[in-house]
Parts: C-alpha cells; structure tokens; sequence
C-alpha cells in the first residue's frame, strides 16, 4: 500500500507537540496512500477529499495520540476505513461496504473528540456561508462538485490562476474564522480542498 513516513517517530512526536511543519510533511507523505486506500473502499472520485480531510482533521484534533500509537500509520488508514464504510452507509450499500471493510473498522474517537470535531465542522460551514458569493461559488464547485480548477474557470470564463487565488483566498478566510473561535487548524488540513 505504501511506505512508512521515514523518521516517522520523529515527526509523530512533533504533530504531537503541535508542530504544523510536521503535521504537514506526514499530510503530504500519506495523503496520496491514503487517496488511493479511500478511493479503493469507496468505488467513487466524488467522496475521497471530504473523507480525506476529515480523517486529517480528526488525527490533529486526537494529536497528543499519536506519541502513544504502536503504527500511526496504521491507525491512520483505519480511521479512513472507518470514515469510507460510514459514507458507504449513509449511500445505501452497507452490504458492499461490509464486504470492502470487513475486519478494518476500529472506532477511533472518543465522545470528546467527536465533539470537537462536530463543532469545528460547523465553524468552517459557518466560515463559507460569510464568503462573498463569487468565492462562495467557486469554492463549492471545486468543494463540492469536485470540479478541477481549469474546469471551473472554463466554465466562468476566469483564468485559471484567479481560481486558484480565489480558493486560496477562501481557505485563508475559513482558516481565520476557526481562529477566531478558538480552533487553530493547519493549513494542511484545508488544503486538501484544492488538490
């Protein structure tokens, strides 16, 4: 499936402390891992960055974990796993899920956590709802319907680099939001919208 992070001890001690360097280094090691783990269980392109930016989302809020985990990376695909079979669910084929995930499911959040993670949630749509309704328009095509970037600005007749300015920008403002509600959030972990 892949290999393990190299001074992966290292770099789990230093997300662990808070260290978004870090952080983003293991992101970018396991992102394409994953990707094509999540892509594998779900059958489907449309779901994999949402579940994937959950599941990063979820290991930085759960970091001082990692320090006390035997194979994070191991607990990292069964956290997507997890994340895949739910949405599996929630499409109605719970049967196939089963049949993908059988035996991988470990439940990885506590009660806290998911608390946390529900409430930042809520913040970053609270976030997208104040932005301005051309950068709001943007960032659900690319968000929502999953559209590339040179599609989007096809179809707006805008450049592809006013897209991209554009997303970033967006990121840059939900980013703020969380900060301003007390959730510091890697950048890392938003950009996984704009891959």
């Amino acid at each position: 499936m892949g290999d393990i992070l190299p001074n992966e001890k290292a770099i789990v001690q230093r997300i662990s402390n808070g260290d978004e360097t870090a952080f983003e280094t293991f992101v970018t090691h396991y992102g394409p891992q994953l990707e094509q783990a999540v892509f594998r269980a779900v059958k489907s392109n449309l779901p994999v960055r949402d579940i994937m930016q959950d599941v990063f989302l979820s290991i930085w809020i759960a970091r001082e974990k990692l320090e006390n985990l035997e194979s994070p990376r191991t607990w990292l695909f069964r956290m997507a796993y997890y994340r895949s079979y739910t949405w599996l669910r929630k499409q109605a084929v719970r049967d196939r899920a089963h049949t993908y995930l059988e035996g991988t499911l470990v439940e990885t959040n506590t009660v806290e956590e998911h608390s946390t993670f529900e409430e930042t949630r809520k913040f970053v749509q609270e976030a997208i709802e104040q932005l301005p309704p051309r950068t709001k328009m943007i960032y659900s095509l690319s968000r929502d319907q999953h559209l590339p970037i040179d599609e989007i600005a096809r179809r707006l007749n805008l450049s592809p680099q006013t897209i991209k300015n554009t997303l970033t920008n967006a990121l840059k403002s939900i980013r703020n939001h969380l900060e301003e509600n007390g959730i510091l959030l890697p950048a890392a972990v938003l950009c996984i919208a704009l891959q």
